[in-house]
């Protein structure tokens, strides 16, 4: 819909169910279904290789299982390097947790000694 057109797109012709309305369209800067595919490989940290497929149907299995496989590891690798991470970050938060309470500690009592000299004083 045009801004000021007053009519929305689905009614100014075309129908909907085939497709002509742009509804049913990805907005894409190139025209051509793309935008960032991960499969294409575009964009900056991209490193997706589809599976090359050669050879016999059971050559190709193999193939596909072990890349399969290899992306299965390497996901569960990256998982368990986050997971890792974060238990790292939860302790320091823990220790600073802790290490806040303890200088509250200190202050409050602190405070209350100051008291008590400006009462004896």
């Amino acid at each position: 819909m045009t801004y000021g057109s007053g009519k929305p797109s689905w009614s100014r012709g075309g129908d909907i169910e085939d497709g002509n309305s742009g509804l049913n369209r990805r907005n894409n800067a190139s025209g051509n279904g793309g935008g960032g595919s991960y499969q294409r490989g575009e964009g900056a940290g991209s490193n997706y290789q589809p599976p090359q497929v050669k050879g016999t149907y059971a050559e190709q299995q193999t193939h596909v299982v072990e890349d399969t496989l290899r992306t299965h590891v390497q996901a569960e690798t990256t998982a368990n390097t986050v997971l890792a991470t974060l238990h790292a970050q939860r302790q320091q938060l823990q220790n600073a947790n802790d290490d806040t309470w303890a200088m509250r500690t200190n202050v409050a009592s602190a405070q209350r000694e100051l008291k008590e000299l400006q009462y004896k004083a």
